[in-house]
């Protein structure tokens, strides 16, 4: 495991997010306790009561920003200053709950053992049930609070699946940010999206795909955000309407920028 550096970032302006940040403490605690020490927190300022108190009290390596400078700042940021170079990075999103997390470890041995195979998407999905996670073609019953498109937004080509061993298949799905990707890749991708003025996941994800076409999936995944469903009252960058969002201090993450570093300052709490 010590290849992989992980980070998670989070911002608590008001109490609906901190309330979903305890549990993701609890539960990641409960998943991985011998993870703890090795999770790099960057608090994007946080207003919320005793949260700076509560991460400190749970994990080594907590960081805090003078101001919310966003989530893929908060990356930015931390692919700058590791302090050691790994292969690969995992994000925990501050809504983010585990129930398979004891495979991150295979997952590393599979892509170790697979160069040509650039990330591995961790998001709950089942291959027996893919339609249950199509949001190009809703059923009843399906998973909407955890929709896929089965389309490559790159490629334009329908998503297929090709199994390498066990529950690792090979796809040309797109990766996340949440997901297990290589850190020199990742690095790369973010050079350059420092340089856009605006931008979305997508282009990330092209970016990404220019270098790594093929990617892998975990069947059954290892975490949902299943805490914020579409419509819940739950402030989320993803949903809550942006002149919303503007108003409590939070910036949304479907469309972003990245803040030049000697824009801001971080501290290590």
């Amino acid at each position: 495991m010590s290849t992989i550096e992980i980070l998670m970032v989070t911002c608590c302006l008001e109490p609906s997010r901190a309330d979903i940040l305890n549990q993701v403490i609890h539960n990641l605690e409960q998943q991985a306790p011998e993870l703890m020490p090795r999770i790099t927190v960057f608090d994007n300022a946080s207003t919320e009561f005793a949260v700076k108190e509560q991460l400190t009290s749970h994990f080594t390596n907590v960081f805090q920003s003078d101001h919310n400078v966003g989530y893929w700042s908060a990356i930015d940021w931390w692919l700058s200053n590791l302090k050691t170079t790994p292969d690969y990075t995992y994000i925990i999103e501050s809504d983010m709950m585990h129930y398979n997390l004891h495979w991150l470890g295979q997952c590393k041995k599979f892509l170790d053992h697979h160069p040509d195979i650039g990330a591995m998407r961790l998001h709950e999905y089942s291959i027996k049930d893919f339609h249950l996670y199509n949001k190009d073609a809703p059923v009843p019953g399906s998973r909407s609070n955890l929709w896929q498109s089965h389309t490559n937004r790159v490629t334009g080509e329908s998503v297929k699946f090709e199994q390498i061993e066990g529950v690792f298949w090979k796809t040309n799905f797109l990766t996340q940010l949440p997901a297990l990707n290589r850190f020199e890749t990742m690095k790369s991708c973010f050079e350059q999206l420092s340089a856009y003025e605006r931008f979305t996941e997508h282009e990330f994800q092209r970016l990404y795909h220019v270098k790594y076409p093929q990617i892998s999936i975990l069947d059954g995944g290892m975490f949902n955000c299943d805490l914020n469903p579409y419509g819940t009252k739950v402030i989320t960058g993803s949903w809550t309407d942006a002149k919303e969002l503007q108003r409590l201090g939070y910036q949304s993450t479907r469309f972003a920028s990245i803040t030049p570093k000697d824009q801001y300052t971080v501290q290590r709490v």
